[in-house]
């Protein structure tokens, strides 16, 4: 078979290659959109998924905690201090009996004192003459004595109801033997205020 020429060899095969760079770029127009579309696809998709399920984050396992040990210090341990003991029964309730008594006291002191006053009150009047104010007085030094019976203790309820009489007759005997009622009055008052003074 004879040699071809140099010339044609080259010739055919520029021709080959310019036939196959044409047939390449002809496809890469395809090759482009097939990317494109792989890469769009993929994209969709991966938005899609993350829009669909929660992003899972990964698991951290937790890491046990380290004890410090710290050395020992020169501080004196904490003594827990002792619960004190429940109180007895007995003593409560004594307790409150003494309360209630001693606030029982309290107000028959009170009211006795405020029946002294209004005795003072009523020798202020029995100065002036007036002696339907002076009967008022005395019916309010009365009321007071009763208040002051009602809370007094047992041993000041004989003396506290001498003096409830003694108002009683000082009532009476008013308009009938006035004379002498300031000292009555008086005396009376001295010897409220001097149980008063027992009592405290």
């Amino acid at each position: 078979m004879p040699d071809l020429p140099s010339e044609e060899v080259e010739a055919t095969r520029s021709t080959h290659i310019a036939v196959w760079q044409a047939r390449l770029l002809s496809f890469l127009p395809f090759v482009f959109t097939l990317l494109a579309a792989v890469i769009l696809s993929v994209f969709i998709q991966f938005t899609w998924l993350a829009r669909q399920q929660p992003v899972l984050l990964p698991t951290v396992t937790p890491i046990p905690p380290t004890t410090v040990v710290s050395e020992p210090t020169s501080t004196i341990p904490s003594i827990p201090s002792p619960t004190p003991p429940r109180p007895d029964e007995r003593i409560i309730s004594q307790e409150i009996l003494d309360l209630r008594a001693e606030l029982r006291r309290v107000w028959s002191a009170y009211y006795l004192m405020r029946a002294a006053a209004q005795l003072s009150d009523a020798e202020s009047v029995l100065r002036m003459n007036e002696l339907d104010e002076v009967e008022r007085a005395l019916v309010t030094v009365r009321v007071s004595l009763d208040h002051a019976y009602d809370f007094s203790a047992e041993q000041n309820k004989g003396p506290i109801g001498e003096f409830r009489l003694r108002v009683s007759d000082m009532h009476e005997d008013l308009r009938v033997r006035p004379e002498g009622m300031d000292q009555r009055l008086r005396r009376l008052r001295q010897a409220m205020l001097s149980l008063v003074e027992e009592q405290g």
